[in-house]
């Protein structure tokens, strides 16, 4: 197993979506699968798109598996664990609530600390930051 020093949190910047979307589209980039460990969805969904019809807000599914290093934010990827939000900037309660959760499994389970959970554009200025109230004040 690899070592797991911090948590990132990422946005998919678009309004629907969850791993599967996500994996697709990344397969279509070119890597070999989802970049990121996790996706938090909002419950949207494409009106096409059937099944996706059953994603629920606030759901946890699973992207890369952990004991892989992830594509998800460049210089930070080999240490850390990725988790996407689906959304731009703004995100539903449920999503808060799971990713506080989420986050605070993780910590316990891969002993890290919780200094060591980042939003994306804190380890990568090329990112905007994300719509989220002080994430320390949201994982305590």
């Amino acid at each position: 197993m690899r070592e797991i020093n911090k948590i990132i949190i990422i946005n998919s910047g678009a309004e629907y979506g969850n791993a599967n979307k996500i994996r697709y589209e990344d397969i279509e980039r070119g890597y070999r699968t989802i970049g990121c460990h996790y996706v938090i969805c909002n419950g949207k969904v494409y009106r096409g798109d059937e099944y996706e019809s059953n994603i629920k807000d606030g759901a946890i599914e699973q992207g890369r598996a952990v004991q892989m290093a992830g594509s998800h934010t460049r210089g930070h990827n080999i240490d850390s664990i990725g988790i996407m939000l689906i959304g731009k900037r703004d995100f539903t309660n449920m999503q808060i609530v799971s990713l506080a959760k989420l986050v605070n499994e993780l910590c316990e389970k891969y002993g890290v600390d919780k200094s060591n959970v980042y939003e994306q554009n804190q380890l990568d200025k090329n990112y905007k930051k994300l719509n989220i109230t002080d994430i320390n004040k949201i994982i305590n």
